[in-house]
């Protein structure tokens, strides 16, 4: 799961919502569902906010220790290659 901490970061920093959803193109009611985790940004939205705010990706975006665990890599396989010379 994703939590984040983008309500009280912008809070401190006196930006109010519908600023910043201006500054990154969504709507004020679409921050208001990423603030409350009704709804996961895209990378490109997650990295506009992090920007808009200054301050790292990681400080405003995190993962739970439920969706941590390596058996939990959802839709996506991890793999290992190893790569050979073939000369």
């Amino acid at each position: 799961m994703i939590k984040n901490r983008l309500k009280d970061t912008r809070v401190d920093k006196d930006i109010s919502q519908k600023t910043l959803a201006e500054t990154v193109g969504i709507s004020r009611q679409a921050l208001h569902a990423i603030e409350n985790g009704l709804s996961i940004p895209s990378v490109e939205i997650a990295l506009k906010l992090a920007q808009a705010l200054e301050v790292k990706l990681e400080r405003l975006f995190w993962l739970t220790e439920t969706a941590k665990k390596s058996d939990d890599v959802g839709p996506f396989t991890l793999f290992s290659h190893k790569l050979v010379d073939k000369d």
